[in-house]
């Protein structure tokens, strides 16, 4: 788990920022986890799944582990689409659903999930579930 301590995320912009270096050019999918305190401070990231060109498999009671032993009080979560597409799909959506459900039972708030692709002009671009009512 990388730490960075003292970098404080709260909103879609800044999570865009610390993630896209490490997602925006990849040709495979990985979905990661970010631990965040009571202020939002980063208590630890994590990837949680490496998957192929079209999908990764995501295992909430390893993300929620990982929670746990970081003593996050909420988390955020990325993953890109190697497409370049950002669109949410219905999978997404789904796993966004059930991560938030799954937080809420162990008061572990999901705050953000955002997808990291490529705009048409070839610049890391980004989709928020928060931002666009979906949390």
């Amino acid at each position: 788990i990388a730490n960075d301590k003292e970098l404080v995320i709260s909103d879609s912009r800044t999570l865009f920022n610390y993630m896209a270096p490490l997602l925006a050019d990849l040709d495979h999918e990985e979905f990661w986890a970010i631990f965040l305190s009571t202020r939002g401070k980063v208590l630890g990231r994590q990837r949680i799944s490496l998957g192929g060109q079209t999908h990764t498999q995501v295992d909430p009671r390893i993300l929620f582990r990982n929670a746990l032993e970081c003593k996050a009080v909420s988390l955020m979560v990325a993953h890109n689409h190697p497409s370049g597409t950002i669109r949410a799909s219905h999978e997404d959506k789904q796993l966004t659903r059930r991560l938030s459900e799954a937080g809420s039972l162990l008061e572990i708030k999901l705050l953000e999930h955002i997808i990291i692709g490529i705009n048409p002009s070839g610049q890391a671009d980004y989709f928020s579930f928060h931002d666009n009512g979906l949390i």
